[in-house]
């Protein structure tokens, strides 16, 4: 029998006019901003949303189809909820890339996900600019021909620490760690952290100042059922003490939740698909409390996100209190102890399914992102909640009542939608009466052809041309593809200054990033390669490059 601490609130959420906000991250009544935002439209469902703030705006990264296979995304978002340009494939390769981990660093987001290009699950990492476009390559983290699965990612200040499930030494899978310098190089040798008799799967990872916390879950104990565990590392990596048992049930307890107040960590994990529990551990990792049940209610609830505000601890998840199989989002609050405060809130009200949030505390209030069914197909969202309501522009509509953009009188609920990049009725679309093909780009924002949305402008160059071996080139997608999908022409010339009149296409329009040329240059010349990538915009045709004086090269548009 479990030894439970109730959490004792009212499931219904204050409707008083103003909210107050202390500097010191406490939120007392913190209310939804507006409506939810759609941050994907694109068709297909998309999965693992993960949300960072990086001081300014938001960033977000989740896996998503592209072609026949998955890939992971990025978007910017600013302050006020909205994109900033379109989501981008980061991980465009051959094989399939999924299980982002995303982390603001220095200046720039750290990524690490799971990537099939190489035959079997690997860890890959990248840097990424505030826009989301790519800083130096992309780099392997893994290189052994098991599985590895599950990265976490964690920012320390000074350099990165990843740990993932590794199946290398255990076919029920095993937790190790490495740690890499801000440019993603390792920072010694990857170790293997746990030696269980059962599975050890989903770490944790939380960065104290002085050193890591991992949480994970393992089925060790024989129980029939996971339990949630807990280890230290030092600065360097290296173990401190042995592996630390969360919880003592019968139950299953998976997906846990770990973060740093500044004087102890606070763990949230979900225990058998039902319930969402919360315990605080020291420095060292001994329980400072009962573990407490967050959820209070019967139904299932599940997928907790969790992050400390220098005050309190915030606490989402998915629960099915108000629909038999359908979740919605909610959020509860909890003090330095671990007790309520306030009402639980309910972020959404859909005819959809809300579950696997993501969420941050931004210094003024709380964001989420999060999965959701209401368009069909799984897409995500994002929902802002204030700790303040404000009117500062005079339009007579604060920032509780769904204000979106209270510095512009002219943006408010009810107000009409121009066509200026803006979402002017804080309906959470920008645009929409100009976008008729729903891809996200008005007409009056240069959309191609807003009859369909598949295609928005014409793609950039295509990048990181080479050759594979003597007959063989590869290429990688544009950084902006203009479309969901590009085909490409690979133009060959002998000529260097030439690639009008005295070129051959080697493929036209083709699907793919890689061309084969059997044709061999005669003794003492060369062959030199270009690649366009296209699209169905009326003028679909993208650039091949610029020569080094920064010209743009001309090239025939094959066939």
């Amino acid at each position: 029998m479990r030894n439970l601490t109730l959490v004792l609130v009212a499931l219904f959420v204050s409707l008083a006019p103003l909210a107050a906000q202390s500097s010191d991250g406490t939120c007392t009544n913190p209310v939804k901003i507006g409506n939810d935002v759609p941050v994907t439209k694109a068709p297909g469902s998309k999965s693992d949303p993960r949300l960072v703030w990086n001081g300014s705006g938001y960033g977000a990264a989740w896996t998503g189809p592209l072609n026949s296979s998955t890939q992971v995304y990025f978007v910017p978002i600013d302050s006020s909820g909205a994109k900033v340009g379109k989501e981008i494939p980061v991980a465009a390769t051959s094989g399939a890339a999924m299980s982002p981990s995303l982390v603001w660093g220095p200046g720039e987001y750290g990524l690490a996900w799971v990537d099939t290009r190489d035959g079997n699950p690997e860890i890959y990492f990248a840097r990424l600019d505030r826009s989301g476009l790519e800083v130096g390559d992309e780099i392997r983290i893994t290189r052994d021909p098991a599985r590895s699965t599950s990265p976490m990612l964690v920012w320390t200040g000074r350099e990165y620490g990843i740990a993932w499930e590794d199946d290398r030494d255990d076919p029920l899978g095993e937790i190790y760690f490495v740690r890499l310098d801000p440019s993603g190089a390792r920072l010694g040798a990857e170790t293997r952290l746990t030696f269980s008799p059962g599975d050890s799967t989903d770490p944790f990872v939380a960065w104290t100042g002085d050193g890591y916390g991992i949480a994970w879950r393992d089925s060790r104990d024989n129980n029939g059922a996971g339990e949630i565990y807990f280890m230290r590392l030092d600065s360097s990596g290296s173990k401190i003490a042995g592996d630390m048992r969360v919880t003592v049930t019968t139950e299953d307890s998976l997906y846990p939740r770990l973060v740093w107040s500044g004087l102890e960590f606070g763990l949230s994990w979900s225990e058998s698909f039902d319930n969402i529990f919360f315990t605080r551990l020291s420095p060292l990792g001994a329980k400072l409390s009962d573990d407490i049940w967050v959820d209070q209610d019967t139904a299932r609830s599940f997928l907790s996100s969790l992050v400390w505000t220098g005050s309190e601890y915030g606490i989402a998840w998915g629960d099915q209190r108000d629909a038999v199989v359908r979740y919605q989002l909610y959020l509860a609050r909890l003090d330095p102890q671990g007790a309520a405060i306030g009402a639980q809130i309910r972020i959404t009200n859909v005819p959809g399914s809300s579950n696997n949030p993501s969420i941050v505390w931004t210094g003024s209030g709380y964001s989420m992102a999060w999965n959701d069914s209401r368009d069909s197909t799984y897409q995500v969202y994002l929902a802002r909640l204030t700790c303040a309501c404000t009117d500062l522009d005079g339009d007579g509509y604060t920032t509780c009542d769904g204000d979106c953009d209270d510095t512009n009188a002219a943006v408010h609920p009810g107000a009409t939608e121009t066509c200026n990049g803006v979402d002017d009725d804080c309906n959470g679309s920008i645009d929409e009466p100009f976008d008729a093909d729903g891809d996200g780009v008005a007409s009056c924002d240069g959309d191609c052809n807003d009859a369909d949305a598949g295609n928005w402008s014409a793609p950039t160059e295509a990048r990181d041309l080479l050759f594979v071996d003597a007959s063989n080139l590869g290429w990688s997608v544009p950084n902006r593809p203009g479309g969901i999908f590009d085909f490409y022409d690979v133009v060959r010339s002998a000529d260097p200054a030439d690639f009008v009149t005295s070129a051959t296409c080697v493929i036209s329009r083709e699907l793919i990033v890689s061309a084969s040329d059997a044709d061999v240059p005669s003794v003492g010349s060369a062959f030199y390669y270009l690649v366009r990538p296209q699209n169905w915009c009326p003028n679909g045709a993208g650039p091949v490059g610029d020569a080094s004086s920064g010209v743009a090269i001309s090239a025939r548009i094959c066939p």
